[in-house]
């Protein structure tokens, strides 16, 4: 009665993470094994109360327990797809980081929407105000340039702020049950080694 209603114009091979309570999760299988950098399990799988990403274990209230589930079709025409599923936890200080660099990345996107702008707009009153010998010395390219750099450097913290926020899980390799899970935080494949 409470669940969201299913699209039925959403692509099969759409993955989705919903917050699960622990008393949804179903009867899951919770052994697995670490081999590199993934691990491997039987579907559905529940990784223990530690942090996906950190290794931590989780005491708070603040923390967050996630389903993944990844729908994959089969070969054969007119069989439903399979659907894996995982169940993990993050910790509130992984949360309050992931936060602060999406907004941080925000920030720096929005920065560089604003600095183009006040970058066309100087350039225009440039060439309207300035004498054309001071334009033909390279004034207003230079001032361009600035605010290039300034673009630029607001482009590559956005891309750090991507690269540093933490990844939901990804099924790398899968057949019949058996699921390859990557993208989990480097303490946490160390602590289950």
């Amino acid at each position: 009665m409470n669940q969201p209603e299913e699209n039925p114009f959403a692509s099969p091979q759409a993955d989705s993470f919903v917050e699960v309570l622990p008393d949804e999760e179903e009867s899951v299988n919770q052994q697995f094994s670490i081999q590199g950098d993934m691990i491997v399990g039987e579907s559905p799988l529940s990784l223990p109360e530690v942090c996906f990403y950190c290794g931590v274990d989780i005491v708070d209230d603040d923390a967050l327990r996630q389903c993944g589930q990844f729908y994959r079709s089969r070969v054969m025409q007119g069989r439903s797809a399979i659907t894996y599923k995982v169940y993990y936890s993050t910790c509130s200080a992984c949360r309050a980081g992931a936060d602060r660099l999406r907004r941080q990345r925000r920030f720096a996107l929005l920065a560089i929407v604003a600095v183009f702008l006040v970058g066309c707009v100087t350039f225009a009153v440039l060439l309207n105000v300035l004498p054309p010998k001071q334009v033909d010395e390279g004034v207003p390219q230079a001032i361009s340039t600035i605010f290039g750099i300034i673009g630029a450097g607001f482009f590559l913290r956005s891309f750090i702020c991507e690269w540093r926020l933490p990844k939901r899980p990804e099924l790398a390799q899968y057949t019949l049950n058996t699921i390859n899970i990557r993208r989990a935080g480097k303490a946490f494949l160390e602590r289950f080694q």
